[in-house]
C-alpha cells in the first residue's frame, strides 16, 4: 500500500520489520516487507494536538505516540485496533515527551520528558501486564537525556546525558556504571565525546 500522506514523524521498529510513521494527526504502522498497512489507524485527536514522538513495539502490539507540546500528551494505543490504552505517566507527567522507545522483546518501553524530577520513567508492556500504563517500573533520574537503548534482555538501559554515558538498571532506575562526570573538561575526558548509545 503506498503512502500517499508527507510523514513528520516516522520510527523502525526495532527488528526492522514494521515502520510508524504520522503526519502529525494520524500514526499508521507498515510492513516493511510488503509495504501493507499493518492495524487500524490510531488517531490521537485535539485541534492543537500534533504527533512528534512515536514508537513501535517490535511484536506490533503497541504503539505510543507524544508530542512536543502541552496539547499531546504521551499516550500508550493499541496497535491492531488503534485503541487508546491510555497516558503514559500521571497527568502532571504526561506532557512534553521527546523520545520514546521499546525493548527488543517489547516487554519494556522507556519513555522521556522535558523537565520534572523524573526525566526518564521505565514502563512494563509485557503481554501479561493488564495495565501498562498504571505504574513506572523504574525512573532515571539523569538530567538532558538525548539517546536511550535497552540491553537485549532489557534488563539495562544505556543511557546518554549531558556529558554521561551511563549503564542503567532497568528495573530500578539505578545507575550501574558511569562514563565521563558533568563538568569535567572535554579536551582531558575523550569519554564525553561518545555521540551514540547502543547496544
Amino acid at each position: 500500500a503506498e503512502c500517499t500522506r508527507t510523514l513528520k514523524s516516522a520510527a523502525l521498529s526495532l527488528d526492522g520489520r514494521t515502520l510508524a510513521g504520522s503526519d502529525g494527526k494520524v500514526v499508521r504502522l507498515w510492513d516493511i516487507a510488503t509495504g501493507a498497512p499493518v492495524g487500524q489507524p490510531i488517531t490521537p485527536g485535539g485541534a492543537q494536538a500534533v504527533v512528534d514522538v512515536i514508537a513501535c513495539s517490535p511484536d506490533r502490539r503497541l504503539v505510543v505516540t507524544a508530542g512536543r507540546n502541552d496539547a499531546q500528551p504521551a499516550m500508550l494505543w493499541d496497535a491492531t485496533t488503534g485503541r487508546r490504552i491510555g497516558p503514559v505517566a500521571s497527568e502532571d507527567q504526561a506532557f512534553r515527551h521527546h523520545m520514546a522507545c521499546f525493548s527488543a522483546d517489547s516487554s519494556r518501553l522507556a519513555t522521556v520528558r522535558y523537565g520534572g524530577k523524573d526525566p526518564a520513567l521505565v514502563w512494563d508492556t509485557s503481554p501479561g501486564n493488564a495495565d501498562p500504563t498504571g505504574s513506572p517500573v523504574a525512573r532515571v533520574v539523569i538530567w538532558g537525556i538525548s539517546q536511550l537503548a535497552f540491553s537485549p534482555d532489557a534488563s539495562q538501559l544505556l543511557v546518554r546525558g549531558t556529558n554521561t554515558m551511563d549503564l542503567v538498571d532497568a528495573r530500578s532506575g539505578s545507575i550501574i556504571a558511569r562514563l565521563g562526570q558533568p563538568g569535567s573538561d572535554p579536551k582531558k575526558d575523550r569519554l564525553l565525546f561518545v555521540s551514540h548509545a547502543c547496544f
